[in-house]
């Protein structure tokens, strides 16, 4: 979880002139922030010059690299959330103790009733 929070606090602090700390910059891989910013159209090609050479190149220099290349815009992916349907494949996973691919294909099957009731065993709110 504290990765997370580090990553969290990192694309929140977007306003010009301000940085996350450095210890929380510390905490990601090179390579988490590479595939965060290849989600997005604008980003893309920034993710892909650092993903050559980020091995080289310090996450702290790359985040500050990114930050001023982008001057600070908020044009950064967002986080993707988990879906209803992420939770039910998740319960379906653990349930028939299946791979994420064939709950998909037991997703068509079932009725949602199927599924919610499985989710409720599970305590899993949709």
């Amino acid at each position: 979880m504290a990765k997370f929070d580090a990553f969290r606090e990192i694309f929140n602090v977007l306003k010009k002139g301000k940085l996350p700390s450095d210890e929380n910059l510390d905490k990601i891989p090179a390579f988490m922030l590479c595939r965060y910013l290849g989600t997005h159209q604008y980003t893309i090609n920034a993710s892909n010059i650092l993903n050559l050479y980020y091995k080289e190149i310090p996450v702290n220099n790359q985040y500050k690299m990114i930050k001023q290349a982008f001057q600070g815009k908020g044009i950064y992916p967002k986080m993707i959330k988990a879906t209803k349907a992420d939770k039910s494949l998740d319960v379906l996973c653990t349930h028939y103790k299946i791979n994420r691919d064939t709950a998909k294909e037991y997703a068509e099957f079932l009725s949602s009733d199927e599924i919610d009731k499985l989710m409720e065993m599970y305590s899993i709110k949709g």
